[in-house]
């Protein structure tokens, strides 16, 4: 009697892991979106830390822009300022955003755990700061593709206010200028 409940206890386990795997198997998206470039076939084995990713996935649901902007420039920089984008495949328009993410911080700050010392040159550190911008009209944001670059932005601070209109021209200039330099 114990060898067969031993028996049951094991092969229930044994079905757990077994379906465990199974549902380990399935890809799920973490959002709306669709799949660029599916490397996955069936019968590859994917790990938790890929040396290349299976699959290619672009999100639907958000159009944020990520910028970046050097550490000079980024300390005038608030959450709520207003920006101005344009994009090179869309001449002649010039997009309205606003700021809602400043990440002050670079990778530059990061050690990589290894055996080596670090070697400081005493040069001023240059790295760049990231910027996220939502864009004020989403009817907009849906006529560009998702990896559209900005070939321009301007942030409008407090502190630069009274150039504002000079970057305002300078930005509708650009846009225009588009219709020459696009292909």
């Amino acid at each position: 009697m114990a060898a067969t409940e031993a028996s049951i206890a094991s092969l229930t386990a044994q079905l757990g892991d077994a379906q465990w795997r199974l549902d380990e198997t399935i890809v799920r998206a973490p959002s709306d979106g669709y799949v660029y470039n599916l490397q996955l076939r069936p019968g590859y084995y994917v790990t938790s830390i890929p040396l290349a990713s299976a699959v290619s996935f672009v999100s639907s649901d958000d159009h944020k822009i990520l910028s970046s902007f050097s550490q000079s420039a980024i300390r005038y920089i608030n959450i709520g300022d207003a920006a101005e984008l344009v994009f090179r495949s869309k001449p002649g328009r010039v997009y309205a955003g606003t700021v809602v993410r400043i990440a002050r911080a670079s990778g530059t700050s990061q050690l990589t755990a290894s055996s080596q010392l670090p070697t400081f040159t005493g040069q001023p550190e240059n790295s760049r700061w990231a910027v996220i911008i939502n864009f004020d009209n989403e009817a907009e944001e849906e006529e560009l593709p998702q990896s559209a670059g900005a070939s321009i932005i301007a942030i409008y601070t407090q502190k630069g206010k009274p150039v504002h209109i000079i970057s305002k021209v300078v930005m509708r200039m650009n846009a225009w200028m588009g219709y020459l330099t696009s292909p």
